[in-house]
C-alpha cells in the first residue's frame, strides 16, 4: 500500500498571507494582510517531484489617506508557480516532512494605489506593476492533509524605479492532497 503523500496529484489549499517591503511609503504601518487560495500539481512522485500551480492572493495595504485616494486598497494578484518539492523525512507512511523551492511570477491585475495628484513629491509613483519572486517553504503531509509554510523574496520592484519596493511575503496554508 502507498500513502497518499507519495503519489503525484493536485493539492488544493488556503490560509493566510502577509506582505512587506522597505517602502515606509507604500507600507507605513507595517506588513500587509489578506489570505491566497490556490492549487498545485505534483508532477511526478518518489523523494522530489516537479510543481506546477497558481494562486490567488488578496492582501489589503495600510496606507496615508493623505497620500492615496482609495480608504481601503487592496492588492490582488495570481501567482503563477514552478519548481521542485523534497521529501525531507518519512516519520510514518502518513506523515512526511517536505520543502520545496519555486520561482513565481506575481500578476497584479487591480490598480491598489491609485495616487491623488495633488499630493506633492509623488510623481516616481505609478501604478503598481507586476513582479516575480523566488520561494522556499517547508510543509508537513499527514495523509492526504498538508501543512505549509513559505517565504517569497521578491525579485522586482512593485513601483517603478523605487527600489525599496520588492515585496517579501509569508505564507500559512492548509490544504488536500488528491
Amino acid at each position: 500500500m502507498t500513502a497518499a503523500n507519495g503519489q503525484a496529484g493536485m493539492r488544493l489549499y488556503g490560509g493566510l498571507s502577509a506582505m512587506t517591503n522597505e517602502s515606509a511609503i507604500l507600507d507605513p504601518s507595517g506588513p500587509s494582510v489578506g489570505y491566497h487560495a490556490g492549487a498545485d500539481l505534483r508532477l511526478n512522485d518518489g523523494d522530489m517531484f516537479f510543481l506546477l500551480g497558481g494562486r490567488f492572493t488578496n492582501v489589503g495595504f495600510t496606507t496615508n489617506d493623505d497620500i492615496y485616494v482609495t480608504d481601503k486598497p487592496s492588492l490582488q494578484m495570481i501567482n503563477t508557480r514552478i519548481g521542485l518539492g523534497f521529501k525531507l523525512f518519512h516519520l510514518t507512511n502518513f506523515v512526511t516532512i517536505r520543502a520545496k523551492l519555486l520561482g513565481s511570477i506575481d500578476y497584479v491585475f487591480n490598480t491598489p494605489l491609485t495616487r491623488d495628484n495633488t499630493a506633492a513629491g509623488f510623481e516616481a509613483f505609478r501604478a503598481v506593476n507586476s513582479t516575480a519572486s523566488a520561494v522556499g517553504g517547508l510543509g508537513v503531509s499527514l495523509g492526504s492533509i498538508t501543512i505549509d509554510l513559505e517565504y517569497g523574496y521578491g525579485l522586482f520592484n512593485m513601483i517603478s524605479q523605487n527600489k525599496e519596493t520588492k515585496p517579501t511575503h509569508l505564507s500559512l496554508s492548509a490544504g488536500f492532497f488528491f
